[in-house]
């Protein structure tokens, strides 16, 4: 029984850190003295649900470079901010990113509540406090940039799943995975590992469930966009294509130090700004950009032949695969796809917020290092990143290197936990 209450405390100030760190960051939402430059997403997110909200049909009448269901999390704070229309007042992008971050202080704290029941699970429940308070002091360190990206609705879609499929649901396992595959793409590289969970565990009948529920998911929502403009639905797809290699991927930083060691000599401008990002402008970043996708899909498949081996060893040595070793293979393949990424954004760490807690201690401290790292450079200190600072370009590549370590000691370590 005091067990139980000692959890319910935790739990409380957890949510209580949740909320408070959300209501420090309101305080940043300043659009005339605010200094850092995030708000260009929202700005973006104001649009597209401000042309729902007037009848516009994405993909048709305005282009999306998101998938569909990204449009939820930006559409209903306008839902609120057009009510006020109701009684006389005018909506507005202030009060917009103002329900904008209480919606997303509303995603991560659910996203805690949720982390909070997978540590109640007897193989996890000697660290619940460990994996509470590595969510919360996360959050912290995010908390400069996550009230402004809506990537904490993916990263939420994808624990929903992940929990399903921990209490054996692989049908409700697949519609969240869906959602989260329909919200931000990413969650699609996942599906092996899920699949693999079952699979090995010789549940065939699950694998089966999963995966038809994950497809028809997918169908199902993305069939009405295909039927409304069928020639522009993909155009997300091909918006990212067209990219180049962003200055803040591992490759791109080695560049950016080489060029600023005098050990590459480029006549013109080395970094360029399109595609509402910077990206190095050489040959050869764009050689590296076309050798990328090859360099990932030999990890991930070096990783998912581990995961599978692991699965194994674990089920046959206690009976069931652990939540460590999924979640420890759930983190592989994000990273694996962030590191070998051409675009490397800073709202990519919101994906592995949920799972990053999961970990061994060591490796959850590696990667508040680089969570710290990032928000110094992302939304601190861009300018002096994108004007070859030499000291942005050191602690980039410090980041990156970190990444790359922790990637690489995860897929090394092999140990039954």
């Amino acid at each position: 029984m005091n067990v139980k209450v000692n959890h319910q405390k935790v739990s409380i100030i957890l949510i209580g850190i949740q909320f408070l760190a959300f209501f420090i960051g309101i305080f940043w939402i300043n659009q005339d003295k605010f200094p850092f430059r995030v708000l260009g997403d929202v700005k973006l997110y104001y649009d597209y649900s401000f042309n729902l909200m007037n009848g516009k049909l994405p993909y048709r009448d305005f282009s999306v470079e998101y998938p569909p269901l990204a449009l939820v999390p930006m559409v209903l704070p306008q839902v609120i901010n057009f009510c006020k229309s109701l009684f006389g007042l005018v909506p507005n992008i202030r009060d917009y990113t103002r329900l904008f971050w209480l919606e997303n202080a509303l995603f991560s704290t659910y996203a805690a509540l949720i982390l909070a029941k997978i540590a109640m699970i007897n193989q996890l429940r000697y660290r619940y406090k460990q994996v509470l308070i590595t969510y919360a002091l996360m959050v912290l360190i995010a908390i400069p940039l996550l009230p402004w990206r809506y990537d904490l609705f993916p990263s939420l879609l994808t624990l929903l799943s992940f929990y399903s499929l921990l209490l054996n649901q692989p049908i409700i396992a697949g519609m969240f995975l869906g959602s989260g595959i329909l919200a931000k793409l990413y969650p699609v590289i996942l599906m092996p590992i899920f699949f693999l969970y079952w699979f090995v565990q010789q549940n065939y009948k699950a694998c089966y469930q999963f995966c038809l529920s994950t497809i028809s998911f997918i169908s199902i929502i993305s069939l009405p966009f295909l039927l409304i403009s069928p020639e522009n639905y993909l155009s997300f797809l091909t918006y990212h294509k067209q990219r180049g290699l962003q200055i803040e991927t591992l490759p791109a930083s080695l560049i950016l130090l080489a060029e600023k060691l005098g050990l590459i000599k480029n006549q013109e401008s080395l970094i360029q700004y399109n595609y509402g990002a910077f990206h190095v402008a050489l040959p050869l970043a764009d050689f590296i950009a076309k050798i990328l996708p090859i360099l990932f899909l030999l990890l991930f498949i070096i990783g998912i032949i581990k995961a599978k081996i692991s699965f194994q060893k674990n089920y046959h040595s206690t009976g069931q695969i652990s939540i460590q070793i999924l979640s420890r293979y759930v983190v592989i393949v994000l990273l694996i796809f962030i590191l070998c990424n051409k675009v490397f954004s800073p709202q990519y760490i919101i994906w592995l917020l949920p799972f990053i807690p999961l970990l061994k201690l060591t490796e959850t401290m590696i990667w508040c290092l680089i969570c710290i790292l990032t928000i110094i450079i992302y939304p601190f200190n861009y300018q002096l990143l994108s004007s070859m600072d030499y000291v942005m370009i050191l602690l980039l590549n410090l980041r990156n290197f970190l990444f790359a370590f922790l990637t690489f000691r995860l897929m090394k370590r092999d140990i039954i936990t």
